[in-house]
């Protein structure tokens, strides 16, 4: 998980934080992905820098900020902006209708016509082979 922390820097008593996103597994102190802003609580008043964009990006993408952290954002208007309610995003494509399969009739085939032959017409070859055969045989 990601958080939005400080990170302190300075001499002993004398503490300066950098405000920095972080793994939660890493060291107070130790490694950071990107520094957003610092503070310097023992000015009167504390000074507070933070980029506000990034801030915001890294919000927007799911960083939890600490209390402290939160705190300061609050205190520079940075939270206000990230809580504020956003319009809907626009689709990027339109949505696809819903398609109703219809029901296909089946194929029937349909075979080249065969030039019809006469019956009496096949016959008559066939009979007079036949008495031709028979004329012979005698």
């Amino acid at each position: 998980m990601v958080k939005i922390r400080l990170r302190r820097v300075g001499k002993k008593a004398q503490p300066h934080y950098r405000i920095v996103v972080a793994h939660s597994t890493d060291a107070r102190d130790g490694r950071f992905i990107e520094q957003i802003g610092t503070y310097k609580p023992l000015l009167d008043p504390s000074e507070v820098k933070v980029d506000k964009e990034r801030a915001l990006h890294w919000l927007n993408v799911g960083a939890q900020a600490s209390e402290t952290v939160e705190r300061l954002l609050k205190r520079e208007g940075v939270w206000e902006e990230f809580e504020k309610p956003r319009p809907p995003k626009k689709p990027k494509r339109k949505p696809v209708k819903a398609r109703v399969k219809k029901e296909k009739k089946p194929r029937i085939r349909k075979r080249k016509a065969e030039p019809e032959v006469e019956p009496a017409a096949e016959a008559a070859p066939e009979a007079a082979a036949t008495e031709e055969t028979e004329a012979k045989n005698d």
